[in-house]
């Protein structure tokens, strides 16, 4: 099975928002979950602009809460880029952290990232993105497609693994496909009877 960011990302030393991440970048939480550590997406960014800002739109701190949302800015080769992010950092008073704002604002920073870019591991746990028309864009190089092209893949492999005898051969056809992560495929795959 091909792990999702198995991709080089660096192409002519340049980084562009649509490369996969860094694989070195992408770690698994305890629970099963691809990430990237937020000072790695910082340094990401360091390398797409050293100039990029975060500027701090709203705060909240209470005893028991951070609540931070900020707006990211920083310039690609298609020029300025601008994007939200938020982020909510429950803490226990008794706690020795000291540092409870900068790493809510660490966060917040990331998850605007990530809404930016497939570099910043956007779609490393198969999260949808949803497309103009309301299509879900959960291939890998959705950036060249067109939603109606996708959605006619998307069509095709669904034919494709309903037509399957067994559950192996299905999930093998969506593996192979742009649509690895879709969870209705699965579901299909998952109610074929397996091999004997």
């Amino acid at each position: 099975m091909h792990e999702p960011f198995q991709f080089a990302i660096i192409k002519n030393n340049r980084m562009k928002l649509t490369d996969r991440p860094n694989p070195e970048y992408v770690k698994k939480n305890p629970e099963g979950y691809y990430y990237i550590p937020i000072g790695l997406v910082e340094q990401t960014l360091d390398e797409i602009d050293p100039t990029w800002s975060a500027i701090i739109n709203s705060s909240i701190i209470t005893d028991t809460k951070y609540d931070i949302g900020i707006s990211l800015s920083f310039k690609d080769e298609d020029g300025l880029k601008s994007t939200p992010g938020a982020h909510t950092l429950y803490v226990n008073p008794s706690d020795r952290n000291t540092n409870h704002y900068a790493t809510c604002l660490s966060y917040a920073i990331a998850n605007a990232a990530k809404r930016r870019g497939v570099i910043f591991g956007r779609d490393l746990n198969g999260r949808l993105e949803v497309g103009e028309t309301g299509l879900p864009v959960i291939q890998l190089d959705t950036s060249k497609k067109t939603d109606e092209e996708i959605a006619k893949e998307l069509e095709s492999i669904t034919m494709a693994v309903t037509a399957s005898p067994t559950k192996e051969d299905a999930l093998f056809l969506i593996e192979n496909s742009g649509f690895r992560f879709n969870m209705k495929l699965k579901e299909i795959a998952n109610s074929k009877p397996s091999k004997q």
